[in-house]
């Protein structure tokens, strides 16, 4: 029984206390009303599971594998639950017959024994309900734990942190290094966070900036030569294969361009923007909310055809209005 053991479970509860006010001993007692018989707990922990079994069980078995634990376990049993059977054991090697109970309880353990199976069910694409929730069923059941006011400030103060040092790498990384932490950390309070599309258009965006300065000794003299009309339709289609910060941004490296020439490619870009997955950076945010009611995918032709009517009617009022 090492010190790091100890200290587990010397500090356990204090840690859970966040979660249990926020509506996990609502959970717990909620579904072990549903328990009754014979029950079997496994991995009991500190007992915070005891004082929520109804007067429908029988007879009480937990086991929890901790020294540690299990010290705390006892002292918590017998003054809540006297008659409950106390075993040392491991979730692997429990000596029992089959059906010799009527419910079998597990919270954390059930996690940590399977978690790599949990984690590819989470990676597998998501198959739509067949079935209607209950009229009845309170909407906690199917969601998750309520956001604490203190984990949206922190969020709050995370925005904040990344605008206001945007142009000092150190202190921007580190502070997104914490974040990545503290997202993982409070992962019960949150929604299913994907960094993966975010992260694409990040590298983009730094792509974009490193080595689009390379491209200006041809792009400067081709857009130099261009007025108005052409410069505002061609930053329209091009934004369609690129994303429009692409055209904006190499609209930057021609010298002395006029401000009107400028608007007209702001203006082109801007337009152009919802032809393509790919012509706006919040698209493929859009896309990742969206695509599920789309078989997980958005057909590129029917989205271009959707949008022509739209960005017509854009480029006309960009462009005469």
């Amino acid at each position: 029984m090492g010190l790091r053991s100890r200290l587990f479970a010397l500090t356990y509860n204090r840690l859970m206390a966040g979660g249990e006010k926020a509506g996990l001993a609502e959970i717990r007692a909620t579904l072990l009303a549903e328990a009754g018989g014979n029950v079997l707990e496994v991995g009991a922990g500190t007992g915070l599971n005891l004082t929520h079994y109804s007067g429908a069980v029988s007879t009480l078995t937990v086991t929890e594998p901790d020294a540690s634990m299990l010290r705390r376990l006892e002292r918590v049993s017998s003054r809540t639950t006297p008659s409950t059977t106390i075993l040392r054991t491991p979730a692997e090697d429990l000596p029992f017959d089959n059906a010799t109970f009527d419910t079998v309880v597990s919270t954390l353990v059930f996690y940590v024994l399977f978690r790599r199976e949990l984690q590819a069910m989470a990676a597998s694409p998501d198959v739509p309900d067949t079935y209607p929730i209950p009229h009845e069923a309170e909407a906690r059941e199917y969601g998750m734990l309520s956001i604490p006011w203190w984990v949206t400030t922190i969020y709050v103060a995370f925005m904040v942190w990344t605008v206001a040092n945007a142009h000092h790498p150190v202190l921007f990384l580190g502070g997104f290094l914490f974040f990545l932490g503290f997202d993982r950390a409070t992962g019960a309070y949150s929604t299913l966070t994907d960094f993966k599309t975010p992260l694409l258009v990040g590298f983009f965006l730094g792509g974009l900036v490193i080595h689009g300065g390379l491209q200006g000794w041809w792009i400067a003299p081709v857009l130099a030569r261009l007025t108005e009309l052409p410069l505002f339709v061609g930053a329209s289609v091009l934004t369609a294969f690129n994303d429009n910060a692409l055209v904006t941004y190499l609209a930057t490296l021609v010298p002395n361009l006029g401000d009107h020439l400028k608007l007209a490619v702001v203006q082109g870009a801007v337009t152009g923007g919802g032809l393509t997955v790919i012509a706006n950076a919040p698209n493929p945010a859009g896309q990742a909310l969206l695509g599920r009611f789309f078989g997980g995918t958005i057909h590129p032709l029917r989205l271009l055809a959707a949008a022509a009517i739209p960005t017509l009617i854009a480029g006309v009022i960009f462009h005469f209005l």
